[in-house]
């Protein structure tokens, strides 16, 4: 019989070769698993789904520019890269309140014309509709709608006609611009400072409108637009996200909030814009507009792709909203140019809004780039726009 030494030792030698076995078995599976497993989801800070809240939105459908040829130009891709630029699949839409007339409106439409110079007495043009008239100028202010614009005729203003010196600096305009629209009180002061903000050097022509000035030495007045930006997505919780990298991102939100411009179916021209002859009072103040939709809330919906859009576009499905020769008057649309074609320089992506009530503020995609001219030297700039957003039909075609 072997003794209780000899047992003792082959116990211990079988438990050694089994712990072995083990240790030989976790080092494999440690060495193999990683090469069967996919790995974990990459952080991703937004959203991964569209909550379509409003349902089918109404289609944008944008009138065209008909350029005066026989045969459609070529599209051609001429970014830096030679490639489109990839935006985020899902943003926001926005649904904006329907307008209701307060009981102070009537009181706080008379404060706006006073705060920007108008002493004469109003007049009721209808239940909402309010007029003042004083030096040639002409205010409109809606009380529903909470609107507001001032014209001149240019041809019955005295200060209009009187010689302005204009100065190269821009920043002088666009304070007192901002100064005239904080007066007004239709928006918020943060939606005009966060604006961008685009000069235009201006004169009058022979029939007392304003066309574009070569030079502000050529100038009589400056037109300041304020292109306002709505947030089209912004960071939210993702279980993708370590909390390491979840706080790194509500530390840093406003890197990864993206805004875009807020823009109507002229890309120059925005519905927030001052017309001015100098930088100081009510006889400065030539032409100011205010049209701005009040939000209530917002929805997230899916977007084409960049590459489909631009598709359509190439299809003759895209809306040309603005073509003008390099140095010209981009106010004026000129649809005589004989385009050979159309080179895609950028892209980006905007809201749409209109001067009439929109009830949703839906992002649209711009296509902007230089046109040959055919038999030409010169060149022209372009402008076209197509609805960004993915209608059900398209949703459930892509996941089929």
């Amino acid at each position: 019989m072997p003794s209780q030494l000899e047992a003792s030792t082959k116990s211990a030698k079988k438990l050694a070769v089994g712990c072995g076995i083990i240790i030989v078995i976790i080092l494999l599976y440690g060495f193999i698993s990683p090469l069967f497993r996919s790995d974990p989801p990459p952080c991703n800070p937004y959203p991964s789904t569209e909550a379509r809240k409003y349902k089918d939105l109404p289609i944008l459908e944008f009138e065209s520019l008909q350029l005066e040829q026989e045969t459609q130009p070529e599209y051609k891709i001429d970014t830096v890269d030679q490639t489109l630029p990839i935006f985020h699949s899902i943003l926001n839409v926005y649904k904006t309140k329907t307008p209701r007339q307060s009981l102070t409106a009537h009181d706080e439409a008379i404060e706006l014309a006073r705060s920007i110079g108008f002493r004469a007495d109003e007049q009721n043009i209808s239940a909402t509709e309010m007029r003042w008239m004083q030096d040639g100028k002409t205010l409109n202010v809606d009380k529903l709608y909470k609107t507001a614009h001032l014209e001149t005729d240019y041809s019955k203003n005295q200060y209009a006609t009187g010689p302005h010196t204009i100065l190269s600096d821009s920043n002088p305009y666009i304070s007192t611009a901002q100064n005239f629209l904080n007066k007004t009180s239709l928006l918020p002061s943060t939606e005009i400072e966060d604006a961008t903000k685009t000069v235009t050097y201006m004169k009058l022509n022979d029939n007392y409108e304003l066309v574009k000035a070569k030079s502000p030495s050529d100038a009589g007045f400056v037109r300041v637009d304020f292109f306002t930006k709505l947030v089209g997505t912004s960071p939210i919780y993702s279980s993708q996200c370590t909390e390491a990298e979840q706080t790194q991102i509500e530390e840093n939100s406003g890197e990864y909030t993206k805004k875009y411009e807020v823009k109507t179916l002229e890309p120059f021209k925005s519905d927030i814009f001052v017309v001015l002859g100098g930088t100081g009072g009510f006889n400065d103040l030539y032409e100011l507009r205010v049209v701005s939709w009040e939000r209530e809330s917002y929805s997230t919906y899916k977007l084409v792709t960049t590459a489909e859009a631009w598709e359509k576009v190439r299809a003759g499905e895209g809306a040309l909203r603005s073509i003008y020769e390099i140095n010209s008057d981009p106010f004026q649309p000129d649809t005589s140019l004989e385009i050979e074609t159309l080179l895609l320089t950028d892209v980006d992506i905007i809201y749409y809004t209109t001067e009439e009530y929109i009830q949703y503020l839906q992002p649209v995609y711009e296509f902007k780039g230089i046109g040959q001219i055919k038999d030409s030297d010169n060149l022209a700039n372009f402008t076209i726009y197509y609805p960004a957003i993915k209608q059900s039909s398209e949703s459930e075609n892509s996941t089929q």
